[in-house]
C-alpha cells in the first residue's frame, strides 16, 4: 500500500511539472534539470568517453527538451 500511495505522489508530482513546463515556469525548468541531470548524466556517460561529450550531450538533450515541449503529450 505505501509504494501504491508513493507511485501515486510521484505521478502527481510529474504532472505538475510537465504542467509548469508547458507554462514555461522557470522553476519548473530548474526542477527539472535538478531532479533528472545525475540519471541522464549517468547514461550519457556509458555511451560517451569523455566528460565533456557526455556534458555536451545532456545540454543538448535538455534544449530538446525546453524546445519541444509544446509538442508533448501528456498521455505519454
Amino acid at each position: 500500500m505505501k509504494k501504491q500511495i508513493s507511485a501515486s505522489v510521484a505521478l502527481e508530482s510529474e504532472k505538475k511539472l510537465i504542467d509548469g513546463l508547458l507554462n514555461n515556469d522557470n522553476l519548473a525548468y530548474e526542477t527539472l534539470v535538478r531532479q533528472y541531470s545525475a540519471k541522464m548524466y549517468a547514461v550519457a556517460r556509458r555511451f560517451f568517453n569523455s566528460d565533456d561529450d557526455a556534458q555536451e550531450c545532456l545540454q543538448k538533450a535538455f534544449i530538446q527538451v525546453f524546445k519541444n515541449i509544446q509538442s508533448f503529450k501528456k498521455d505519454s
